[in-house]
């Protein structure tokens, strides 16, 4: 059906590789290895995000191509949130956050229970992490507890997952981790993926500091106007904070362990607080 070689490479990954199919659409094929049960499922999730109407590359069907699983989505044409930032000066950080931080609460007002749940998400992932026993037990029944919404979540929001087209409109992408649940614990996790110590250039010593201080900026900007307008408290914040961290173990990003360990430890008191 498909001849990947008269097709442009976009993008390869551990489990994928990005072919421009023509000029409205991409195909997404899975190496062979990957489980047909876990493409399945990435397609079901990018189906049921295309019927809500958030802004996100349209998914069109399921496929194979030379015995490999492939996936048909809309093709965005424009530029990762992530270059942008990089290649423009500090000040312009604080209305690219802004503009994101929107973006997401678009995203959050819209609900879906077709996807999973935000509890089985989370589980899932905290249960496959190293963490003391005790500390599971704790956090997943006070997470069941924290859950009252059925808004959308991305569950990896961040300006690697946004394309900005030549209008500005941000288009989020990779709707594989998404679930339904409390969205105070998506903007968490996206609070969390840009102060994160993980250093993906691997730079020398002093542009690594510069960095981490930019990271840090970038962060409280986000979460400054992620708040903005709303009645979200910075204790609200602290109690997702040990959630969000325990099921980000499970990422294994390197440099984080020792970090969402501390950010479990010191604020596993913010949510223990919350069922007394």
């Amino acid at each position: 059906m498909y001849n990947l070689d008269n097709l442009k490479v976009l993008g390869s990954g551990a489990t994928a590789t990005v072919y421009l199919l023509d000029g409205e659409r991409i195909i997404k094929v899975f190496n062979s290895l990957y489980l047909a049960d876990a493409v399945q499922y990435e397609a079901h999730l990018s189906e049921e995000i295309s019927k809500t109407g958030i802004i996100a590359p349209k998914f069109h069907y399921l496929t194979t191509v030379e015995n490999k699983n492939a996936i048909v989505s809309d093709y965005i044409d424009g530029q990762l949130l992530l270059t942008r930032l990089l290649n423009s000066p500090v000040t312009a950080c604080f209305g690219i956050m802004k503009q994101m931080a929107d973006s997401q609460k678009l995203i959050h007002r819209t609900e879906c229970t077709g996807i999973t749940s935000q509890y089985d998400r989370f589980s899932y992932l905290i249960n496959n992490t190293g963490l003391n026993t005790s500390k599971k037990k704790i956090i997943l029944e006070i997470l069941q507890e924290m859950i009252t919404d059925t808004a959308v979540c991305h569950g990896d929001f961040h300006p690697g997952n946004i394309i900005a087209d030549e209008n500005g409109v941000l288009y989020t992408i990779d709707w594989m981790n998404c679930y339904y649940g409390n969205c105070l614990g998506d903007a968490v996790r996206t609070y969390l993926t840009l102060v994160s110590p993980f250093d993906p250039f691997n730079l020398p010593v002093i542009k690594k500091f510069f960095f981490k201080i930019y990271r840090l900026l970038l962060g409280k900007i986000y979460l400054r106007e992620y708040c903005k307008n709303t009645d979200i408290k910075k204790r609200d914040i602290k109690k997702w904070i040990p959630i969000i961290a325990a099921g980000r173990l499970a990422d294994n990003i390197p440099d984080e362990d020792k970090w969402l360990l501390r950010l479990i430890d010191s604020n596993m008191k913010y949510l223990t607080a919350s069922s007394a």
